[in-house]
């Protein structure tokens, strides 16, 4: 009975060992599209933006009950020998008689006290289109929210693919420099053999091993970098930094629709939240405007009394209702309206020229990444030839070696160009599938899992 208990006993702490170390004892697949939905739902910025569109839609509702009638229940309390007032309170309790028009009542009455019930009723009619343009004002603010929840995402979608490549960049890295070093090590015992056969010179031998401790601790480099890869990726996705995924390596071979430079400007134009965004900004400045215009207008207001006035919190001794519309002109404001005016007209022309600026810097932007991206292509297309090129000078520089035709440090040559080729190749692929990234970044068809939409060929 002890021994089934062991191994129990040694499989907790195996298992305890795993989980508090952040080990995964296997990676779980994780593909792109999987990796965007979890960071669009879960990454920090993408739920601060939520919210953000959650108070504005809230502050719409608030600028359009400024439409609606305004219901107020009013209790007041006083107690008072001003002549004045306890005249008033009798005649409000509808408890005025003949006998409180002597001289004597009027002049030094008793203190009365009147507890008054007021229920208003206020309806806005126009108050020089303030309740308006409140209302399209807070509209405007819910759509550049809504608007900049879609930039967010993109730029978070941008961020993930980025970090996605990134990582599987590193991973690479991390293999070409395992082959490297299993590459180094051959040649090493290559050079070991001839030496001990006495074809070879010991400084040879001695070369080719200080090439593979070289080459060790580059690997190591390598995995540490891959490491920083994953934990970055994580963190955008808003996951424990130590998980460990198993990424799609096709995504490095893929290629996006081509399209000429002009179509691309025109699709930023069209769909670029920040484009989109800058003409809000401008329909917003027109609104201010057009609420500075009406500042000028009257304003009306209806308003309906019902009271209750009585000596306790309870009686209703005295009961009265009025109706009221009240207009107000506005003659002169210190010349205050015309001031606010003028400044309208001038975030108008500002909100217009950044607009401009914003379509500048776009066009900017993208036919920046369509070269780039056209660069990018064509050195991959350098980089594999380079590897294949690098990989024949290997073989035959090997075997002229084998021959004795050829020299150690020649051989060593040849794997570090294989080497560094077979780098180059993977950073070209990296850096083709970025910049083809950023195009559709800049172009505003960098889709989300929100946004299935095939782009237009």
């Amino acid at each position: 009975m002890k021994r089934p208990r062991l191994f129990l006993s040694l499989f907790i702490i195996a298992l305890s060992f795993f989980l508090h170390s952040g080990l995964s004892l296997a990676a779980r697949p994780l593909s792109l599209e999987e990796a965007l939905d979890i960071a669009l739902k879960d990454n920090p910025q993408v739920r601060a933006v939520m919210s953000e569109l959650k108070m504005s839609e809230a502050q719409k509702v608030q600028a359009r009950s400024a439409f609606f009638p305004r219901l107020d229940v009013e209790e007041g309390f006083i107690r008072s020998d001003n002549p004045v007032m306890v005249f008033m309170e009798k005649l409000n309790q509808e408890l005025f008689s003949q006998s409180d028009f002597r001289i004597q009542n009027l002049n030094d009455p008793s203190p009365r006290t009147d507890w008054a019930t007021r229920l208003v009723l206020t309806q806005p009619i126009f108050n020089r289109g303030k309740e308006y343009i409140g209302n399209e004002l807070s509209k405007k603010a819910y759509e550049i929210t809504a608007l900049r929840q879609k930039a967010v995402k993109q730029y978070v979608a941008f961020r993930v693919e980025s970090a996605y490549l990134k990582t599987l960049l590193a991973i690479q890295r991390r293999k070409v420099m395992t082959r490297a070093v299993e590459t180094a090590r051959q040649g090493y015992e290559l050079a070991r053999n001839r030496y001990l056969a006495g074809t070879a010179l010991k400084s040879d031998m001695l070369a080719a091993e200080a090439r593979l401790m070289r080459l060790k601790h580059e690997l190591a480099t390598a995995k540490a970098e891959e490491k920083t890869a994953m934990s970055e990726l994580n963190s955008i996705m808003s996951r424990p930094q130590n998980e460990v995924w198993e990424l799609d390596q096709g995504v490095l071979l893929e290629k996006g629709a081509t399209r000429p430079l002009e179509s691309w400007i025109e699709l930023a134009k069209e769909r670029r939240p920040e484009v989109a965004i800058s003409d809000k900004f401008v329909e917003l400045a027109l609104l201010k405007k057009k609420g500075a215009k009406l500042n000028f207008l009257p304003s009306l207001n209806l308003q309906g009394d019902y009271e209750l006035h009585g000596e306790d919190p309870f009686s209703d001794d005295g009961e009265s209702w009025s109706i009221m519309a009240k207009a107000s002109f506005n003659i002169f404001r210190g010349l205050g309206d015309k001031a606010r005016l003028v400044e309208a007209s001038a975030d108008v022309e500002r909100a217009r020229a950044q607009r401009q600026r914003v379509l500048n810097e776009t066009e900017l932007e993208v036919r920046s990444a369509y070269h780039a991206n056209i660069a990018a292509e064509e050195a991959l297309r350098s980089a594999k030839s380079e590897v294949e090129r690098a990989k024949e000078a290997l073989r035959i520089l090997r075997r002229r070696y084998t021959q004795g035709l050829a020299l150690m440090v020649e051989v060593l040559g040849a794997e570090d160009a294989l080497k560094y080729a077979e780098l180059g190749l993977e950073d070209a692929r990296f850096r083709q599938r970025l910049s083809e990234l950023k195009l559709k970044l800049f172009s505003g068809t960098l889709l989300t899992s929100e946004e299935r939409v095939e782009e237009a060929e």
